[in-house]
Formats: structure tokens, C-alpha cells, sequence
């Protein structure tokens, strides 16, 4: 007696299967052309704040503690400036090297994130979809400026930090994850200013996640429950705590979280991140209920559910790091929220939304491919215009200028607004006795 002939599978169900890793594998050849196309505009010269890095007390003097956690506005940039400090040992501060390990470490945010999204139940074939428009060019000065690593680190210490605070693991396992996760924040914190909002509703999230899971339990557990969430929040409290020590507000000028105007910033800070720049608080308005709407929902479904709390403590880590730099830049008007950098600090909302009503709709499947699909289609529509290299080509052609009036100067004060917003003389002897690479040039 010999086995019945398997039943062949259907195409589509192959193509289903298949359509995951393609949509990755897109994803990394997208990133290498993009990686490939930053090389090819970079040049080796400071730009714009990275020249403050060769002033009295940076990298002239080596590598400080005081220098690493210190201010830069109103950041601290710890890994930034440790990274700058490397690549002057390893390769003189070649620029070219700088700005290309920055791309990287957006690399490593992409494909932390990527990973998160399929972790948390997001098909591959649809994480691959949006991340094909993460790579988009909309946020060139944060890909074509070394500088900018601070905004990929802060952003893979917050992935990090919500895979790890919201595990189930057991045991030591757990407690593990749950420190690595805080420590990934603290670090994200001293990476970049958002990182600090991000910290703080994370562990928000994580308190409140804990405290739902309390309830109903034995007093015994009931209390190594709240023991765990204090191993937790305590040392979080305490480094924000050092985080604030010596902090100046600077030239900010912070908005009132009732002001109209704050809040005109922070809408269009939202749509940007879904490729909008037009100034439109309603188009705002809208991406904001596409992002806040099903967060809240998966929580209020059941709060002790961690997925829930920590696709919708993504969210919020966000949302509410967009909203400091509302408060922040309200002075300066909606036009402002379109600025290249911020991109990168809004565009991961849209995965992040997918994600969460990928989870919500769980029940409904054709509701919810239909609703991930209209919020990829709306992602796609904003980002249509902003595949252009032009800002790349900017930023290459004010570098060459520079270089050439460099070249030609001989005494006296130097100053080019287009990379440098002060005095370069002091910048250029520093750099000199350091050798950094761009001095070398006959």
C-alpha cells in the first residue's frame, strides 16, 4: 500500500510564503543603493555643529567625562561624541567615515525596528512595505551630516528599551531583559534630548502595565510583582535625575502645552512623519488618530496585556518626544516642524500605527489588511515628492565651496554661513593640530 500524493499547495499560498523575505530582501538592497548614493555626495569636511566638536574643551583636549555628558544645547550626545573621539584615533575624523558609520547605525535602527515589527505580529511582507518607505531621502540631514547619529541611536535605545521592559521571559531571564531595556533607555536619553520623553513614558507605560497586572494576584506576588517594577523605575528616576543636573535652557523658547500655536507645531510634525509637507494642522489631526487611535484601544481592550502596552508605549514614546520639540520650537512657527532632521524622528510613527491596528483588528482580517494598506497607501501618497537628492547635492555643494575659500585663506577672520554658523578661524587651527583628514590637502 503506497501513500496518497500530497495535495499540491495553492501558487498563491508559495507566493505568500515568498513575498516576506522579498519585501526584506528589497528593503536591504534599498538600503545599500541609499548608503551608496550618501557616499557619493559626502565630502570630508565639518558641517554645520560639528565644527563645535573642535572647540576649547572637545576633541582638543581628549576624551573627558565632563566633555562626553556635557551639554550641546540643550542635548547631551554622549554616544555622538564618543563616536567623534573613535574615528579621530581610527581615521583622523575623516567626515566621509563619519557620515557613512552614521548611515550604518540608521541601518541597525532600520533592521532593529524591521525585526520588532514582524516580532510583534506584523506580516514581513508588510514590515518590508514600509520599510522600503523609511529609506525615503526626506530625511537627508540626518543621513548626510555625521553629526546626526544621535537621532538613529536615541530612536534604537527606545526599540530596544520597549523589547526588553515588556518581556514575558521568567525568571532571571526577565529581570535580565527588563535591566537591559531600562539601560538601553537611560543611554537613549543621554544620546539625544527625545530620548528623555522617551524614557519617561516608557517606564510610565511599564508602571502602569505592572500595576494592572497586580491587581487580582496574591499578596506575596502581588508585592515581587511591585519590587520588580521599583528594580526598574527607581534607577530610570535616578538617571534622569543626573540628566537634569547643570541642564540650561539655552536660546530655547518653550511653548505653552495650551498654546494653539504648540499645538499647530506638533500636528505637523505628525504629518511630516507620514510624508506631508504642506502645513495643515487638520491633515495633522488625521495622522495623529491613525496613530493614537488604535494605541489606546489596545490598551484599553486590556490593560494587562504587555503587547498591548508596549506597541501603544512605542507610540506615545513618539508622540511625546515630537511634542517636546513642539514646546520647544512653538516660537518658530509650523513652518519650522517641516525641517529634514525632524523627519527622522516622525517617520517611524507609521509602521508603529500599522503595527498597532494589525493587532487591534486581529479579529476582522480583511479590516484590518484593508486599514494597514490605506495607512501604507496614505504614508505613500505624502512621500511621492521627497525622493529627490537634491538636499544631498546642497549640502556636497556648500561643502566644496567651503573647501575652496578655506584653501584660498591665509589670515584674518574666516566665516561661510553655508557649514558653519560662527568664526572659523579658531576651528581651523584646532583641527590642524589634531591632523584631521580635510587639513591634509595641499
Amino acid at each position: 500500500m503506497t501513500d496518497a500524493p500530497a495535495e499540491p499547495r495553492p501558487p498563491s499560498a508559495a507566493l505568500a510564503r515568498a513575498a516576506g523575505p522579498a519585501a526584506l530582501a528589497l528593503v536591504a538592497l534599498g538600503f545599500v543603493v541609499h548608503l551608496l548614493v550618501v557616499r557619493a555626495h559626502a565630502v570630508d569636511l565639518p558641517y554645520q555643529d560639528e565644527w563645535d566638536l573642535l572647540a576649547p574643551g572637545g576633541l582638543p583636549d581628549g576624551l573627558r567625562l565632563d566633555w562626553l555628558l556635557g551639554l550641546h544645547n540643550e542635548h547631551r550626545i554622549a554616544p555622538t561624541r564618543l563616536q567623534a573621539w573613535a574615528l579621530l584615533r581610527l581615521c583622523a575624523w575623516d567626515n566621509v567615515a563619519w557620515v557613512t558609520s552614521t548611515f550604518l547605525l540608521f541601518g541597525a535602527l532600520l533592521a532593529a525596528l524591521l525585526a520588532w515589527l514582524t516580532r510583534r505580529g506584523l506580516p514581513p511582507a508588510a514590515a518590508g512595505a514600509f520599510g522600503l518607505l523609511l529609506l525615503s531621502p526626506i530625511a537627508f540631514q540626518n543621513h548626510a551630516w555625521g553629526f546626526q547619529s544621535q537621532v538613529h541611536l536615541a530612536l534604537l535605545a527606545l526599540v530596544l528599551g520597549a523589547w526588553g521592559l515588556f518581556s514575558y521571559l521568567p525568571g532571571r531571564r526577565g529581570a535580565l531583559a527588563r535591566a537591559g531595556g531600562a539601560l538601553a533607555l537611560i543611554v537613549g536619553a543621554y544620546s539625544f534630548a527625545a530620548g528623555v520623553p522617551y524614557l519617561v513614558t516608557a517606564v510610565a507605560c511599564f508602571a502602569l502595565w505592572r500595576g494592572a497586572r497586580a491587581k487580582g494576584l496574591e499578596p506575596a506576588a502581588a508585592r515581587r510583582l511591585r519590587l520588580g517594577t521599583a528594580a526598574v523605575v527607581v534607577p530610570c528616576a535616578l538617571a534622569l535625575f543626573a540628566w537634569t543636573v547643570g541642564w540650561e535652557r539655552g536660546d530655547l523658547g518653550p511653548g505653552s502645552p495650551l498654546a494653539w500655536r504648540t499645538w499647530d507645531v506638533l500636528l505637523n510634525l505628525v504629518s511630516l512623519g507620514f510624508g506631508f509637507q504642506t502645513r495643515s494642522a487638520a491633515l495633522g489631526a488625521l495622522c495623529l488618530a491613525l496613530v493614537l487611535a488604535p494605541a489606546v484601544a489596545l490598551v484599553a481592550r486590556d490593560p494587562r496585556d504587555a503587547r498591548a502596552w508596549e506597541v501603544a508605549a512605542v507610540a506615545l514614546c513618539l508622540l511625546t518626544g515630537l511634542a517636546a520639540v513642539a514646546l520647544a520650537r512653538a516660537a518658530w512657527g509650523p513652518g519650522y516642524a517641516k525641517t529634514s532632521r525632524y523627519a527622522g524622528l516622525a517617520l517611524p510613527l507609521v509602521p508603529v500605527a500599522a503595527l498597532a491596528w494589525w493587532r487591534l483588528l486581529a479579529a476582522r482580517p480583511r479590516a484590518r489588511a484593508a486599514v494597514v494598506a490605506g495607512v501604507w497607501a496614505l504614508a505613500a501618497l505624502g512621500l511621492a515628492d521627497d525622493w529627490s537628492l537634491d538636499g544631498y547635492r546642497a549640502i556636497e555643494r556648500h561643502k566644496r565651496e567651503a573647501l575652496a575659500r578655506i584653501a584660498e585663506h591665509r589670515d584674518g577672520r574666516l566665516r561661510v554661513p553655508e557649514v558653519y554658523h560662527g568664526w572659523l578661524d579658531e576651528r581651523l587651527e584646532a583641527a590642524r593640530a589634531l591632523g584631521v583628514t580635510f587639513t591634509r590637502r595641499p
